[in-house]
């Protein structure tokens, strides 16, 4: 399993939590994490030093956001160590699985309706592919041996967890407006 921690300034965080130092609520964060043994997390760059020490090497870390220079392993940033972190582990494991999946909210009728697109697989040893971005070159979906890093535009499109959460969506629509 793997748990979120989202990068609240120290307002926003006082408006769900009791602890007024985000630092210390973060590692609390990272100290259940580690003791109901989940497997990694996704934090804030901002955090990821401060939940590393609590969570130990072992803990996959998972940096999220915008990343300008495609696939590119050069740089020594988060986004990197984590990518190269998470090929790391799959080396270790043989059979590393993981998801990606979309979210989308619609607000209709004064009613919030979600629709969710998973698409399961599991981790190659190596990043392979020239196309997408951020993991697709690692992450191999249930039913294929290609990367999504290897697959055209088209292809991946017709399987990724953001056309499945799409796809809900239309059926929605279409079955409202009808």
């Amino acid at each position: 399993g793997v748990t979120i921690l989202t990068s609240l300034n120290e307002k926003q965080t006082l408006k769900y939590y009791k602890e007024k130092n985000v630092k210390i609520l973060v590692k609390k964060f990272a100290k259940y994490a580690k003791e109901n043994n989940l497997q990694g997390l996704v934090c804030s760059p901002l955090e990821i030093e401060i939940v590393r020490k609590e969570v130990g090497k072992k803990m996959i870390l998972v940096v999220p956001g915008i990343r300008p220079e495609k696939n590119s392993l050069k740089n020594n940033d988060d986004h990197n160590k984590t990518f190269i972190t998470i090929i790391n582990k799959a080396k270790e494991l043989s059979n590393f699985h993981a998801y990606f999946q979309t979210s989308i909210s619609l607000t209709f009728n004064n009613e919030t309706i979600f629709f969710k697109g998973v698409v399961r697989g599991k981790i190659s040893s190596e990043p392979r592919g020239k196309y997408g971005f951020h993991y697709d070159p690692i992450f191999i979906p249930k039913g294929s041996e290609k990367t999504f890093g290897e697959m055209s535009i088209e292809e991946k499109n017709k399987i990724s967890h953001r056309s499945r959460a799409i796809n809900e969506l239309k059926k929605f629509l279409i079955k409202s407006i009808n």
